[in-house]
Order: C-alpha cells, then structure tokens, then sequence
C-alpha cells in the first residue's frame, strides 16, 4: 500500500493529508478507485474530503482533508475487546 503524510498547504496554511502509493506495488487505478470512495463520502462527519488527485513526476497522490483523531490502525489496535475483521467491517457500516 502506499503511505500519508501531513503537510501544509503552502498558500492556505490548512493541515492535509496527502496519500502517495509505492512505485511498482500499487496501480495508480487504486487512488481512482479511493478517489471515486472518498467523493461518495462527502459531507459525511468524520470522513475526510478529497481535495485533490494528481500527478508529480509520474507520481499519484491524493489531497486529502486533514482530520484530527486516531487513525483505523490505531483505533483497532487500542479497542478492548479485540475487534475481529467482520466486527470491525460491521463497526465501519454502521458509522457509515
């Protein structure tokens, strides 16, 4: 998968989160498909707004709306008891 990393917008100061995948393991398809999964989510509370997809030196990001909180590694690996996979597909619907 690729990684994000927080940043500054350099003309309006506003805290995002750009996401990159890794050259060679992800296809650039798979931030369309986030991309496509993020513009269905809008204006839903909690759920980071897509800012913007493009492409640097053939390189694919996503500009996503920062959103303060713990990230989904950290909120399955702090829950007690233990989510399992389908308890926490279940959990991800139902806040959706």
């Amino acid at each position: 998968m690729g990684r994000v990393v927080l940043c500054q917008d350099r003309i309006t100061g506003q805290r995002v989160a750009v996401k990159s995948i890794k050259p060679g393991c992800d296809e650039p398809e798979s931030l369309d498909t986030e991309a496509r999964a993020l513009k269905s989510l809008n204006g839903l509370a909690g759920a980071a707004q897509l800012l913007s997809r493009t492409t640097v030196s053939r390189e694919d990001y996503l500009v996503l709306e920062y959103v303060d909180g713990q990230s989904i590694s950290e909120l399955v690996s702090t829950s007690r008891p233990r989510m399992t996979a389908p308890k926490f597909t279940d959990y991800t619907i139902a806040a959706l």
